[in-house]
């Protein structure tokens, strides 16, 4: 039996951003000289400089563009759109603000739809990804043990309290907790394309008359973080972070309670913390979820994912926070 290497010639255009073409090179179908061709000289992404960048920063993935990660098989790549992401995770492109993209066979819920409503940031609305009888078992089994919401303090806050940003209660429950809580991580991880390994446990809240969450963002800044050494470690120096929010509605608010993105469009940072009246407001409806990215493409956080929970003004919010992380979770994190 003779074994055979196939040298056969891959043509590869590259189109950095998804959208201005670079170059077109040939190649072989060898991985190496693929990837080679691919990462420097079409793309040209850089090395890692700094050192905690060369241990922790997670290499370029490709996947398909339904998230399927393609892992050595360059055979398959023959007339065939490919996604390189240079952060190594996947991210659903937004295309343009009302693009509907269909998302098949989330668990239990079937054919889903995420809506664009953002591009900067990447905000995605799902409709009716929840199920009533789902929200009253997690109602259920978290109202009993709620507790004022915390924040972690960033440096030069450490003596302020939580109260100064955010007033909810809150109370994380953990998946063990009840199958329908496995359940609905399943489905988020068909829905996003990253596994269940890379989710927190959903951060359950009830928001009301006048609560609110003061504009902030959700993935962990080292630079805001440098007295934190703990902070830093876990995570690693940046490079492990939330890279997804899955925020839940489950209840309808007569009036307020939206959850607003200030900067999106590329809008400055408001001058308030407090200021819901620029860029965009997400009214909150029971079943659905707005999907947004804290990091960009190349695995840096977005600093235009800003956002707030707007005070409620009539009636009560209940709601929750589903992160994913751009790599999988430990006990310790």
């Amino acid at each position: 039996m003779q074994m055979y290497t196939c040298f056969c010639r891959l043509k590869v255009t590259g189109f950095k951003d998804g959208m201005h073409a670079n170059s077109s090179k040939e190649t072989t179908r060898d991985l190496e000289a693929f990837t080679r061709v691919v990462e420097e000289e079409i793309l040209q992404i850089p090395e890692p400089t700094d050192e905690y960048a060369r241990k922790y920063k997670q290499p370029p993935a490709y996947f398909t563009p339904d998230g399927e990660r393609l892992e050595k098989n360059i055979t398959v790549l023959q007339n065939r759109i490919v996604f390189l992401f240079e952060g190594g995770q996947f991210i659903w492109p937004g295309i343009r603000i009302g693009h509907k993209t269909l998302v098949k066979n989330t668990f239990g819920r079937g054919d889903l739809v995420l809506e664009t409503i953002s591009m900067t940031p990447l905000v995605f609305s799902v409709e009716e990804f929840l199920r009533d009888d789902e929200i009253d078992i997690i109602l259920e089994l978290s109202m009993p043990h709620l507790a004022p919401s915390g924040v972690t303090l960033q440096d030069g806050h450490e003596n302020r309290p939580a109260t100064d940003w955010r007033t909810s209660t809150t109370y994380w429950l953990d998946s063990s907790s009840h199958p329908v809580v496995q359940d609905i991580d399943k489905r988020t991880a068909d829905l996003v394309k990253v596994p269940i390994s890379h989710q927190e446990s959903v951060q359950v809240l009830r928001y009301e008359h006048t609560q609110h969450y003061d504009q902030h963002l959700d993935y962990f800044s080292a630079e805001r973080h440098r007295n934190s050494l703990d902070v830093l470690k876990r995570i690693e120096y940046g490079y492990k972070n939330r890279m997804i929010t899955v925020f839940w509605y489950m209840s309808d608010v007569a009036k307020g309670g939206h959850t607003n993105f200030a900067r999106s469009g590329g809008l400055p940072r408001p001058s308030s913390n407090k200021d819901c009246s620029q860029g965009i407001s997400v009214a909150p409806k029971k079943r659905k979820v707005v999907v947004f990215y804290s990091m960009l493409p190349n695995g840096e956080g977005d600093p235009m994912s800003l956002h707030a929970g707007c005070p409620v003004e009539e009636g009560i919010k209940l709601s929750g926070n589903k992160w994913v992380w751009n790599k999988p979770r430990s006990d310790d994190d």
